[in-house]
């Protein structure tokens, strides 16, 4: 997937495109619990910034579905 200029304003643009691969790879429920609460803040040179509610939720969030975000994120 590519992720298109991701300039500041394009940002929600981008998880907007994050959130549809997800939901072709996951249970529509999973992405709405785990992943409608997840923010992009950024994203350059291979890294991503990503906004969750806590560190217990990003702990989870990757320990379940870390792997399918990460494949999402790096196509």
């Amino acid at each position: 997937m590519s992720l298109p200029g991701l300039r500041p304003h394009n940002f929600a643009l981008a998880w907007r495109k994050v959130l549809q691969e997800l939901r072709e790879r996951l249970p529509e429920g999973v992405v709405e619990a785990w992943f409608s609460k997840v923010r992009l803040l950024s994203r350059s040179d291979g890294e991503v910034v990503l906004s969750v509610p806590n560190e217990f939720f990003l702990k989870a969030l990757l320990s379940k579905w870390g792997r399918q975000l990460e494949d999402v994120l790096r196509r």
